[in-house]
């Protein structure tokens, strides 16, 4: 049967065929990860040539590199239990918000964590974990990073860029450990991007890469600062800094808001400007 266009489906058929097609994704989804576990449980991805079924995903299946993760993620916390599955398929957790709840759950508290993520949004869930499972403070740094070989020459494929780390989450980085094995299987690490995430109540971790120029700008404020903030307390000088940007910034809106320039007076006997 051919499908009415879009644009031609009434403001209520619109919607109606909205809710339906994102729940019958939910649906897919479910069912999806339940083959996937059920393909990697029987090895078949070995038979087709693949060393993990991360890699049989990626090149036999075409998911995208984080598509893959999230589903083998799950897939994996549904062997243990299978309610997850239920609750991704009616809709009401998330893909995502699974794949981190997934290293927490465990026979006694996944009821509980699984209605208390309904229907939460991604960082929602995440301040309910660093509720639940708060982390600690971690030790402020910067620390050199290699830049991707394909991005210098030869004669600098050594050179170091500099990446700032206040407070950042735990995990580590890509290249610091080897890739994580869930129930037997190898799963690479998921790239780590700029990222503000809850550690505990009230605590982030921050993480960025700042280049040379920044690097030595942090370095010149940490100077004039002196012995007024510790040389290692990298999270107090980027609250001064942007204490003192946000003023500047709500000083200008102000300023342009509050006293807006008055116009200017014309002449005697000049003409008035032309409307176009």
């Amino acid at each position: 049967m051919k499908r009415i266009p879009v644009r031609r489906l009434s403001n209520e058929a619109l919607i109606q065929e909205l809710k339906a097609s994102v729940a019958q994704d939910h649906s897919h989804t479910a069912r999806q990860v339940a083959l996937i576990a059920e393909v990697r449980r029987r090895r078949l991805y070995a038979a087709a040539g693949y060393p993990s079924m991360y890699r049989y995903c990626v090149a036999e299946l075409h998911l995208s590199e984080d598509a893959a993760w999230k589903r083998l993620q799950v897939a994996g916390a549904a062997r243990e239990c299978p309610g997850i599955l239920e609750v991704l398929a009616d809709g009401r957790v998330h893909l995502s918000g699974l794949t981190l709840l997934a290293p927490h759950l465990t026979a006694k508290n996944v009821d509980e964590l699984l209605v208390a993520a309904t229907h939460k949004s991604k960082r929602e869930i995440e301040r309910l974990l660093a509720e639940r499972f708060p982390k600690p403070d971690l030790q402020a740094e910067v620390r050199g990073i290699l830049q991707p070989a394909s991005s210098v020459g030869a004669s600098e494929a050594g050179s170091l860029q500099l990446q700032t780390v206040a407070n950042t989450e735990s995990e580590p980085a890509p290249g610091q450990v080897g890739d994580p094995v869930i129930l037997g299987h190898v799963i690479p690490q998921r790239p780590e991007y700029a990222r503000v995430a809850p550690l505990a109540t009230q605590r982030y971790g921050v993480q960025f890469t700042l280049d040379q120029a920044g690097c030595d700008l942090l370095e010149r404020v940490q100077d004039l600062l002196g012995h007024e903030v510790p040389r290692g307390d990298l999270a107090e000088v980027f609250v001064r800094a942007l204490r003192a940007y946000a003023a500047l910034l709500e000083k200008k809106k102000h300023a342009a808001t509050d006293h807006p320039r008055a116009p200017r007076r014309r002449k005697p006997g000049s003409r008035p400007p032309r409307r176009t």
